[in-house]
């Protein structure tokens, strides 16, 4: 593992390399990139990454900055990290900003700012290859198109499987077709919930299958974020739910995500 400085009084800045723990498995350890402090508001389009609504200069940086895009507000005690080698890794466009008191210290001699371009400051210097990480899978399963969905608002996160939405003004709970997350009172529970919650943003997508609601009147529907990443798919893959065996259309993609976690030893189920 790669020697790590702690902060001590000081704070994160932006372009520190950073060694932290994984927000929902504090056995893994991640190689980051701050990009955004507490305060910022950090946005992804077009390959540009802005901060507070200013394009930045990243001379670090291999490959574009593709999507998941969006717009993230860094809450206090959160910094907002990407990897330089921006096509292959998952950090916060994917698991949002992380906390502090995850992060074990700096990368000494690694530290590179982002800059604002200027006249005289343009982006056009050689990209600097990154510092050896292991960085977690990218995101599983990203559905197309995924625009063409019923919009929901979240409301409240229940469980690991289960929230509260509004569609068109009405309050309806959603239970995610494509998964089981473990019940109230059972093992993992917590962390099903608590990283649902983390991947969950204002507003998702919801796809249905051939059931559409269940014995308790929860609607049955596959939930995405506004960039398509599959929330099942990233519980399952994380070791923090199961598949549905019994029926559905992502059922065969689900059922060898559990395979591959189980026989990895991947998250909370299966260690």
């Amino acid at each position: 593992m790669v020697d790590a400085v702690e902060y001590g009084a000081d704070k994160p800045q932006r372009g520190d390399v950073i060694v932290f723990r994984s927000p929902t498995n504090p056995d893994v350890y991640f190689i980051k990139r701050v990009i955004g402090v507490p305060g910022d508001h950090v946005e992804i389009r077009e390959d540009v990454v802005y901060i507070n609504g200013e394009p930045v200069v990243e001379p670090y940086i291999t490959g574009r900055t593709v999507c998941p895009c969006g717009f993230w507000v860094v809450e206090p005690g959160k910094y907002f990290v990407l990897g330089d080698n921006r096509p292959n890794s998952s950090d916060s466009r994917v698991i949002g900003p992380i906390p502090e008191e995850n992060i074990l210290g700096r990368v000494p001699g690694a530290e590179q700012r982002p800059r604002w371009p200027s006249e005289h400051d343009l982006p056009t210097a050689t990209p600097t290859p990154s510092p050896a990480t292991a960085t977690p899978t990218p995101p599983p399963f990203m559905r197309p198109n995924v625009v063409s969905l019923q919009q929901a608002t979240v409301v409240r996160v229940v469980d690991g499987d289960t929230i509260d939405v509004t569609i068109d003004g009405e309050q309806r709970r959603v239970r995610y077709y494509g998964i089981d997350a473990p019940d109230k009172g059972k093992k993992c529970f917590e962390e099903a919930k608590a990283r649902n919650s983390e991947l969950l943003s204002t507003t998702v997508r919801l796809e249905p299958d051939v059931r559409d609601q269940d014995e308790h009147g929860r609607l049955l529907r596959y939930v995405f974020n506004e960039d398509g990443v599959s929330i099942e798919a990233v519980l399952i893959s994380e070791g923090l739910a199961k598949a549905w065996p019994e029926d559905g259309i992502y059922r065969v993609r689900f059922l060898t995500m559990e395979k591959e976690a189980s026989e990895g030893a991947v998250g909370c189920l299966w260690k």
